[in-house]
């Protein structure tokens, strides 16, 4: 119906103006049909695997930093 259609269209610039961490919440819960707690879970192995990354980066780069003292 139009009034679906018009509540659908409002419900997504709605999000559009949520944060992207918000969005992919919405996203998990709504497209995949997962419980918020397992989403917290699915989040708080991302949110690790970034800060992993991060220290690896920073490390990569201290190293790098260091050889190039060295020469």
């Amino acid at each position: 119906t139009p009034e679906d259609v018009a509540f659908i269209l409002e419900s997504a610039a709605e999000r559009e103006r949520l944060p992207a961490f918000e969005r992919r919440v919405l996203l998990l819960h709504d497209r995949q049909h997962l419980p918020l707690p397992e989403i917290a879970v699915i989040l708080r192995r991302s949110v690790e695997e970034v800060r992993l990354a991060l220290i690896s980066a920073r490390q990569n780069a201290e190293a790098l930093v260091g050889r190039k003292r060295t020469r």
